[in-house]
């Protein structure tokens, strides 16, 4: 008899933490920036109202934006209304910076909340850790209140610096790329602790695995910062042969295009997704496939 009752009260307690666990969907979504060698339906003009409806029907509690640009933060503001819209200030042009966040503001209220550079002085705009150029890298982060249960959590969207031109040397973005991470992480403990819930998203230009898929030790170098702090979002990923990066559907799809991710900490994941359906009758929204991760916290 004792059993049955130690047994009954387990259940309980399990069935009393399931139903106050809250449900929570955190999205990555490189929109791709807004450039005239863009042509035809992969024109930011051609395809934003398909990045808005995309969200729209997703429905996402909050969103890592990566490259949009003042034009497109605009549209994005103006044609959700329900999202709070978070930027670095004085960024969205080509000097870089181009990272959004965005969050429900009717089911969440911003405890705090900011920006930080990826290179050398954090607190101040600056280029990128190692990287042989000028461009601005920024994370932007918020920790978020859930109104109805009071749940908070701290959710960060970045872009890592990516070698644009092949005669460069690739050992200073493997450096800049692991130091960024390393950064985003410890900001992240600074505002979450060892006990909050937590979320990095991103495109993080660099994957685990190379084009023949066998591991890629540029990546795991570099995003080893996240792998020994966080879980990795992908290990759910019901569909693994998805890469998230399409180019528009030019060159070849291969493993080593799996460079967005999501990252996580103190949560229960349900389900992640690399989304590739059409919207609007558009094959690709952007240059990248946006993921989303559902768990509960």
């Amino acid at each position: 008899m004792k059993k049955v009752l130690v047994l009954v009260m387990l259940f309980s307690i399990l069935c009393a933490e399931r139903i106050s666990a809250e449900e929570l969907r955190i999205m990555s979504f490189n929109v791709r920036y807004n450039t005239p060698k863009d042509l035809g339906e992969n024109s930011w003009d051609a395809r934003k109202g398909a990045v808005v409806n995309l969200i729209k029907q997703m429905s996402p509690d909050v969103v890592g934006l990566q490259e949009p640009r003042t034009i497109q933060r605009a549209y994005i503001k103006e044609s959700l209304p329900e999202y709070a819209y978070m930027e670095a200030p004085g960024t969205g042009d080509g000097r870089g910076g181009n990272v959004g966040l965005i969050y429900r503001s009717d089911k969440f209220e911003k405890v705090d909340g900011g920006w930080f550079y990826l290179g050398p002085t954090p607190d101040i705009p600056s280029p990128a850790f190692d990287a042989p150029d000028s461009t601005w890298r920024v994370t932007i982060w918020a920790k978020l209140r859930d109104k109805k249960s009071g749940k908070e959590f701290t959710a960060l969207s970045t872009h890592l610096p990516v070698r644009t031109k092949p005669h460069l040397a690739a050992e200073p973005y493997v450096k800049s790329r692991f130091h960024a991470s390393q950064l985003n992480v410890k900001r992240l403990k600074d505002v979450a602790g060892e006990d909050g819930t937590c979320f990095i998203v991103g495109d993080m230009n660099c994957s685990l695995q190379q084009a023949d898929g066998s591991i890629n030790y540029d990546g795991v170098k570099a995003l080893s910062p996240y792998h020994e702090w966080m879980e990795d979002a992908r290990k759910f990923d019901e569909h693994p042969e998805i890469n998230s990066f399409n180019a528009f559907g030019r060159g070849e799809d291969s493993p080593h295009r799996k460079i967005d991710q999501i990252y996580y900490r103190n949560a229960q994941p349900i389900s992640f997704v690399t989304i590739t359906e059409p919207v609007d009758g558009f094959k690709y929204v952007s240059d990248h496939y946006p993921l989303m991760l559902t768990c509960e916290y």
